[in-house]
């Protein structure tokens, strides 16, 4: 999109606001974009609830790492560091 498309979108979407708050009054378009703020609000907490639930899934079937078990991967990751950075 160039910046006069951007322009044009944006005075698009004013008029059309100012013709809908002219036909339906200044207190319903409020009325109307809050309940249109909450809708696209909930359905995001929806969206964010189920690939929460998905991660939450996978974590619950992984094998619990003691602490025992991470410094073994201590070395390998600086023989790796040493590699890549010299």
């Amino acid at each position: 999109i160039t910046g006069g498309e951007v322009g044009i979108a944006a005075g698009a979407a004013a008029a059309q606001q100012a013709i809908l708050e002219r036909v339906f009054g200044g207190a319903a378009m409020r009325t109307l974009l809050g309940e249109v703020r909450d809708s696209l609000a909930a359905t995001i907490g929806r969206c964010f609830e189920s690939d929460l639930a998905r991660f939450e899934d996978v974590l619950t079937r992984l094998e619990p790492v003691g602490v025992e078990d991470v410094s073994g991967h201590r070395d390998r990751l600086l023989a790796v560091r040493e590699v890549v950075h010299g």
